[in-house]
C-alpha cells in the first residue's frame, strides 16, 4: 500500500458488500459521477436499504473502494466473471481497510504459501489475541 491508512474496521459493519459494488461500478462506468451515484442510492434507494443512515454509510463505502480502480481494473469488475468480480471487491476492500489488509498478509498470505487456502477461527484468534477473559483487543470481533 502506498499510502499509511488509519486503523478501521469497517468488516464488521461494511462487509463485502459485493452487488452494491458492481452496482454502483456499472455506473461509474457508465459515466455517472460519484456524486449523482451517490444521490441514486439515497433518493432512489439503489441498493435496497431501509434506513437513510445507512443508504450513505453504503454509498459511501461503495465509492471510496471504487475509487481505488483504475479505468481497467473497473471494467474488469462490471464485465468481467463473478470470481474476477469478487476478487476485484476483496482488493478494494485491501486498499481502503488497513486491519483487513494486514490480516489478509500476516495469516492468509502463510496460509497460501503451505497450500491452505482457507481460514479458520484460530487465525482469527492467532491475529487477535485475547487480553484477560473475554475481552478482546478489537472491538471487530464484539
Amino acid at each position: 500500500m502506498n499510502t499509511q491508512l488509519d486503523y478501521s474496521c469497517t468488516v464488521k459493519t461494511l462487509p463485502f458488500l459485493y452487488i452494491e459494488t458492481v452496482k454502483a461500478g456499472r455506473l461509474l462506468a457508465a459515466g455517472h459521477t460519484a456524486e449523482d451515484i451517490k444521490a441514486k442510492a439515497i433518493n432512489k434507494n439503489l441498493f435496497q436499504l431501509k434506513t437513510e443512515a445507512r443508504k450513505k454509510e453504503v454509498a459511501v463505502m461503495v465509492l471510496k473502494r471504487l475509487a481505488v480502480l483504475d479505468t481497467f481494473l473497473l471494467d474488469k469488475l462490471v464485465t468481467g466473471t463473478g470470481e474476477t468480480a469478487k476478487q476485484l471487491v476483496l482488493y478494494t476492500i485491501m486498499k481502503t481497510d488497513r486491519l483487513f489488509f494486514e490480516f489478509m498478509r500476516e495469516v492468509f498470505q502463510d496460509k497460501l504459501i503451505v497450500k491452505q487456502p482457507y481460514i479458520g477461527t484460530g487465525d482469527f484468534s492467532f491475529f487477535f489475541p485475547q487480553q484477560s477473559g473475554t475481552e478482546r483487543n478489537s472491538s471487530c470481533l464484539d
